[in-house]
């Protein structure tokens, strides 16, 4: 069965603790999440990462799109992340943020 994203593209508004986050806090955010989706400990690493690799808003969206089963393209996922950035960590957050996980602060 097909989810749905929570939230559209621009319903970047509608947790505005979430968009906050996702804005200010970008690298660590996406950092956040990348760490999740791959089973690690969240560490300076991935927010360097996030911030160094200008791929990492894509992995993040389809990551989680394809552990949600959220119908998409990889092309509609790369034009969301190209043309849309902040609307769709917004929306990539938030749909994490209520699939049951948990930004993780960062291990000193």
């Amino acid at each position: 069965m097909d989810q749905r994203w929570s939230s559209n593209i621009f319903g970047c508004f509608g947790d505005c603790k979430i968009c906050f986050a996702a804005c200010i806090f970008q690298p660590c955010v996406l950092g956040s999440m990348l760490a999740d989706l791959y089973g690690e400990k969240f560490g300076y690493e991935h927010c360097c990462l996030s911030w160094c690799c200008p791929c990492a808003p894509l992995l993040t969206r389809v990551g989680i799109r394809q552990r949600e089963g959220i119908p998409g393209t990889l092309c509609e996922d790369y034009i969301m992340s190209c043309c849309c950035l902040p609307c769709s960590i917004c929306q990539t957050a938030k749909q994490f943020s209520e699939s049951g996980c948990k930004f993780h602060p960062i291990d000193l």
